[in-house]
């Protein structure tokens, strides 16, 4: 419990020393007077804009989210790697560094510090962006999004930023270098790398699909899931990384070795995240191969043509059920005692009658074999 105080006090003293400098009293106070003008303007019908900022209950924190997302990394890659320099600079370290606490406790309130005014400046935005939302637009209001996408977008992106800046900070030691390679990534990101690889590179999740349906909610949760989670995780591993990499000795052994196990811990999951995300993609290319050679395998055999159908669709909970009634004609000049139908290849057929009687059929992705 006394290493928790000792956190909290650090974050305590990182948030006071960056409150009382002008440069994120300035961003704070010029990013929420120009989010609440954008939101005054776009969603309240003063300018038009696409449907896809005001069409749907989740689009207006999406959008906050999306914009503050991308001026806000900027800004943490300067105050992140701020604090060992200036700690050096005005020698308060050496303050720190003859008290009894320990490597993890000090730099983890480091980092508390600057994730407690980051979180409350999109707090602010969105509180912003949510009175305009009832007040002025016509839109269907969902406080829902309101915490999926801070926890989605914002959160992962500043770990990760805040991760990075540290560890770049205690292996390169020099603000200026780290600041210039942060910007250069960060511009990478956002003006090339974004799109590349199926948007592993995205950070900002500025290319990501994630805008909320009321129907159906996140259209692909187990993707965004993992992209998003490459990077918290990174982000966390980073941080413990800076622990581990902090010139000065450990206080705490036993500490030590949590950090360096949560450390493992927190690199196996980035390595899943990744290989997992990728693997949705390669198992989708795989699939469109198997489809496109099965079609050709079937190109210029002679077929039914169908004529009518009937659909009756039953949902099951989170899954769906249905019965097909089909009217086929045999339009080719022979007998047909093979033929083949294409089906959507998420389904799955249990099994085809022909007036009651089961027909032997193979389902091969999306074709159906069938065989009279």
């Amino acid at each position: 419990m006394n290493e928790y105080r000792k956190i909290w006090a650090n974050a305590r003293y990182e948030i006071i020393t960056l409150l009382r400098g002008w440069f994120f009293r300035i961003f704070a106070g010029a990013t929420i007077l120009i989010f609440l003008l954008i939101n005054i303007l776009f969603f309240s019908g003063v300018v038009p804009v696409p449907r896809i900022f005001n069409g749907f209950s989740g689009a207006i924190p999406y959008a906050n989210m999306i914009m503050l997302n991308i001026a806000q990394m900027a800004v943490i890659i300067f105050m992140a790697s701020d604090f060992y320099k200036r700690d050096q600079k005005f020698n308060t370290a050496e303050v720190y560094y003859i008290r009894s606490m320990t490597n993890t406790t000090y730099l983890l309130g480091k980092a508390l510090g600057v994730f407690i005014l980051f979180t409350i400046l999109n707090i602010l935005v969105l509180l912003t962006a949510a009175i305009i939302h009832i007040v002025f637009s016509n839109t269907n209001f969902n406080g829902i999004t309101y915490l999926l996408y801070p926890l989605l977008i914002g959160f992962p992106a500043f770990i990760f930023m805040i991760g990075l800046s540290f560890l770049l900070m205690h292996l390169i030691r020099n603000q200026a270098v780290v600041v210039l390679l942060l910007l250069g990534y960060y511009a990478a990101v956002l003006f090339y790398l974004y799109d590349k690889w199926h948007y592993i590179f995205d950070v900002i999740a500025v290319k990501i699909p994630m805008i909320y349906s009321d129907f159906i909610g996140l259209a692909d949760l187990e993707r965004i899931l993992l992209q998003r989670g490459l990077y918290l995780s990174f982000g966390i591993l980073c941080i413990l990384l800076s622990i581990l990499l902090f010139k000065r000795l450990a206080q705490s052994k036993f500490i030590l070795r949590i950090v360096l196990s949560l450390a493992v811990f927190f690199l196996i999951v980035s390595v899943y995240c990744i290989l997992s995300y990728v693997g949705i993609y390669r198992n989708e290319n795989d699939l469109r191969t198997r489809m496109i050679a099965l079609n050709e395998q079937y190109i210029g055999q002679p077929n039914i043509t169908p004529l009518s159908c009937k659909i009756d669709f039953y949902h099951q909970g989170s899954s769906f059920r249905a019965t097909a009634s089909y009217v086929f004609s045999n339009q080719s000049e022979k007998a047909l005692n093979q033929f083949v139908y294409s089906i959507n290849p998420g389904l799955k057929v249990e099994d085809i009658r022909q007036n009651d009687t089961k027909v032997t059929f193979v389902q091969k992705d999306h074709i159906i074999d069938i065989k009279d």
